[in-house]
């Protein structure tokens, strides 16, 4: 995803499967955007992503990185008594700090035969009577934790274009995977097709938006209508069974 102008475009999708490598797919979606000249001043990633693996990997392409860190360790009622990351998740702390671990770093499925040390800045955003909102971060300039977490928080317009792709997202029986990733991908074009021309509508000075639901509807079924042989057609040509 790609925060422009306020508005949040897919650029780049590939499939995930049990035992994918993730900093390949960062590198591959990375790679998309690049082939559209979209270079990212920074990576919010979810916490899906929080490993080892991925953050000495981005570290490595230098790229500006922040994403939400995992409580582990034991807990206690200080930072003395604590241990690992439960240290940055007690009430009162805010601001930023070093963590330092040595992990072993998992290479091509298998694990590195040594450990490997990984030092990264951790971001403390207080929030009142609750434990603070705790960001593992590379390359972030050490900004204010608020302000990062008001940055973080415009990821979330990712969830809101989930359930608007569903919206204009084709109905299938079919377990191929290729031919359900490819409804996907139609789906997610339909709906940078809805933001484009609501933008184009807001330059026209139009008072009227457009309203998601109606369009991607209407494109939906234009799609199911006239696309949907031929869709079928090249799945069944093209895919492998399953």
């Amino acid at each position: 995803m790609v925060i422009r102008k306020g508005m949040t475009y897919t650029v780049g999708i590939v499939p995930v499967v049990k035992g994918n490598d993730w900093p390949a797919l960062i590198d591959q979606l990375l790679a998309q955007a690049l082939a559209l000249n979209l270079k990212p001043r920074r990576l919010l990633l979810d916490r899906g992503f929080y490993s080892a693996q991925v953050m000495l990997h981005l570290q490595q392409q230098k790229l500006p990185y922040a994403m939400p860190m995992i409580q582990r360790g034991k807990k206690g009622k200080t930072k003395s008594t604590s241990t690992a990351t439960r240290q940055f998740f007690l009430k009162r702390r805010r601001g930023w700090d070093r963590y330092t671990w040595d992990a072993r770093v998992r290479k091509t499925g298998k694990r590195a035969g040594s450990r490997t040390r990984i030092t990264i800045d951790v971001c403390m955003a207080p929030r009142p009577g609750q434990t603070p909102l705790v960001f593992a971060c590379h390359g972030m300039n050490r900004i204010d934790p608020m302000e990062l977490a008001k940055l973080y928080r415009r990821r979330f317009r990712i969830e809101t274009s989930y359930r608007q792709m569903h919206e204009g997202l084709a109905m299938t029986c079919s377990k191929n995977p290729v031919y359900r990733l490819l409804l996907v991908l139609l789906g997610c074009l339909l709906r940078n097709l809805w933001l484009w021309l609501n933008r184009l509508a807001r330059c026209r000075n139009t008072e009227t938006p457009i309203r998601h639901c109606d369009f991607l509807t209407l494109l939906s079924r234009m799609l199911d209508r006239h696309l949907n042989l031929k869709i079928k057609l090249f799945a069944s040509t093209h895919c492998p069974a399953t």
